[in-house]
């Protein structure tokens, strides 16, 4: 197995099969794609699991594109009513293929995660705990509700949904993603993911893997793309503060916004 496949089943609670079967899946999905690009084709949650950790890396991610499609491949959040289901028993609703039936074969594994649209990480302690954790460390100086336009309230249903953590736990930790995300110091090209408390990052990432609506705002924010790239398997599960520097601007940030409210 790959080296990129040996990082996903370390992040990811799958077999090295499940891992082979997904990537297998994808590369066929990205064939698909090549012959008829606008065709949907909804993945198996594993291979698109796959597909996020391939988005993550994205210089890498926009190579590839390219390469393969001259122009850039959006992660879409399909409806599955909207496509033609495939019909396999062992399969739950979510599992679609192209209409070529070459992939059935592969598609026959147990997977329990079918009938959730949580992650499966490979970690002791639960995402929930994590974000709880954070949530409690943090000063309330900054732990205010960002400028109207920029509350993300729909990565506060994806953060809760995908990371299984409550509502207000994850418009917590939102709202300290979008103080960031607007920030000057967000687009500096020295900072990295690894200056993050971890559901930060989460956020950052599940902002990132709505590939059209982050170009969107990185543009409107920032005038330019901001380019994320994998951190470290500590920094993703085991960071559950900010960096002094990261809470020392957001601190000066949120006093310069309440004298200019004043």
């Amino acid at each position: 197995m790959s080296a990129f496949g040996q990082s996903f089943q370390k992040k990811y609670f799958v077999s090295a099969q499940e891992a082979r079967c997904a990537f297998a899946i994808l590369l066929e999905f990205f064939e698909e794609k090549t012959e008829s690009f606008q065709r949907k084709v909804v993945l198996p949650q594993v291979a698109d699991w796959a597909w996020h950790e391939m988005i993550l890396n994205t210089r890498r991610y926009e190579r590839m594109c390219s390469e393969l499609f001259g122009r850039f491949l959006n992660h879409i959040k399909e409806d599955p009513a909207d496509v033609a289901v495939c019909d396999v028993s062992t399969l739950d609703n979510r599992m679609i293929q192209p209409e070529s039936v070459a992939l059935t074969s592969r598609l026959r594994w147990s997977d329990s995660g079918y009938d959730s649209p949580a992650y499966r990480f490979n970690i002791s302690e639960s995402p929930s705990r994590i974000a709880e954790s954070f949530v409690e460390a943090i000063d309330d100086s900054y732990d205010e509700e960002p400028d109207s336009r920029w509350r993300f309230e729909w990565l506060v249903e994806r953060l809760a949904q995908r990371f299984e953590i409550e509502i207000e736990v994850a418009n917590s930790v939102v709202s300290v993603y979008s103080k960031l995300f607007t920030s000057r110091l967000f687009a500096l090209d020295s900072f990295t993911a690894e200056y993050l408390p971890s559901p930060v990052l989460w956020a950052w990432q599940e902002h990132v893997l709505s590939t059209a609506r982050y170009r969107t705002d990185c543009r409107d924010v920032h005038g330019t793309f901001l380019h994320h790239s994998p951190p470290t398997r500590r920094a993703f599960f085991g960071n559950t503060r900010l960096v002094p520097r990261i809470g020392a601007f957001l601190t000066h940030a949120a006093m310069q916004r309440r004298e200019r409210l004043s």
